[in-house]
């Protein structure tokens, strides 16, 4: 056990080391590539189409082009790979069949969003009152934990079902709780409301503690549903995901902390038969430049949520912390659907044991080493 809590918290000192590098004025300035390898051998064949499920126009999509440039120059030319905005061959909801059939080569997809295929999926890309960004990094990347079944190894055996190879891109920040036309602050206060959500988080809020009416509007749709009272409130993504779709301009109250997902993975996944055709050296490489990529899209995704949420602040939208018991029911519930799936998948309840065993070790650490005391006596540092 002491062995392993050692391994555990090498392994998050190295995670904290890469995420603070990155962040501009922190050493590097987030402009660390991989060094390229040495091209050998022949260029294998052709451009690979990839589907990405965001559009051109997102805030986010520059990331995917630098991934393509980095692919092209990184290997010599030998690998690239043609992108292709959302939708251009396939819908979102059809990525993973479409990779692991060979429609497309390489895909862009949130893991959890293909949990309703294999429930592993929410412990490979987080569930309402599941892991933060720090624990699902130790989670996702520790080899310890693959060995046992979590971590890498759940992903690869799970994807390997769809016949694909599956890498980690992105560990994203908390999503906001709820956008919308009511204060949401303790158990209680859901009851009888109409909320759009997806996913684990639509089976949570259906359940008898939370009460309410849920429904599953597009998000192209959820601004036109809380303009027109159709809907109280809206669980959709970060805030300045909420922000590229105007949500905040029809909404009163903002709801912190992000139970519904404190780290959202995504991932880059590529067919399998494609991916095996692939050298060492290649596969090397690509692997640690999507790592490298996560990092630097997590610090780009804070920098933009926390200007979103200043500017919400600054729009009058009051912002609501729910209550510890609140934030309690939220995991109760939750886990409770996860102990529901365990109870029929045998082999989800050891991965689900796995995951357990890495958050009882890790959380307590990073709780003890959380500082808390009055930032207003640290002058003359004292923030504004």
């Amino acid at each position: 056990m002491k062995k392993r809590l050692f391994s555990v918290i090498v392994g998050l000192t190295l995670v904290l080391t890469l995420l603070f590098a990155s962040l501009p004025g922190c050493g590097g300035g987030g402009q660390a590539t991989p060094p390229p390898i040495t091209p050998t051998g022949e260029p294998t064949g052709g451009a690979w189409k990839w589907q990405h499920n965001l559009p051109a126009s997102d805030p986010m999509y520059f990331m995917a082009e630098r991934i393509a440039d980095d692919v092209k120059v990184g290997t010599g030319g030998r690998l690239t790979w043609e992108l292709m905005p959302q939708g251009t061959a396939v819908a979102n909801t059809e990525i993973l069949d479409a990779v692991g059939k060979g429609t497309v080569d390489v895909g862009t997809c949130w893991d959890s969003q293909w949990a309703d295929k294999d429930p592993a999926f929410y412990l490979i890309g987080g569930f309402p009152g599941g892991m933060t960004v720090y624990e699902s990094v130790c989670w996702s990347i520790e080899d310890e934990w693959a060995e046992k079944g979590g971590g890498w190894g759940l992903r690869d055996a799970t994807y390997a079902k769809f016949g694909v190879k599956s890498l980690p891109v992105n560990f994203g920040p908390p999503l906001m709780d709820y956008l919308g036309s009511k204060s949401i602050s303790k158990p209680g206060d859901y009851k009888g409301l109409k909320v759009r959500a997806a996913g684990l988080t639509a089976k949570v809020l259906a359940e008898p503690e939370f009460g309410c009416t849920v429904s599953s509007e597009g998000e192209a749709d959820v601004y036109a549903a809380l303009e027109k009272g159709t809907i109280d409130a809206a669980f959709v993504g970060t805030p300045s995901e909420n922000a590229t779709l105007n949500l905040p301009k029809v909404a009163k109250f903002a709801g912190f902390p992000g139970m519904q997902q404190q780290c959202r993975v995504g991932s880059i996944i590529i067919n399998m038969a494609k991916w095996n055709s692939l050298g060492d050296d290649i596969k090397t490489y690509v692997k640690w430049m999507l790592q490298e990529t996560a990092v630097r899209s997590y610090a780009y995704q804070v920098n933009n949520d926390v200007k979103a949420f200043n500017d919400m602040k600054a729009a009058g939208i009051t912002t609501v912390s729910q209550d510890k018991d609140l934030q309690t029911q939220w995991s109760t519930v939750s886990w409770r659907l996860m102990d529901k799936f365990a109870a029929s998948d045998a082999a989800f309840k050891k991965a689900f044991d796995t995951w357990k065993e890495v958050l009882d070790l890790i959380r307590p650490y990073m709780a003890m080493n959380i500082p808390n005391y009055d930032e207003s006596t640290r002058e003359p540092y004292v923030t504004k």
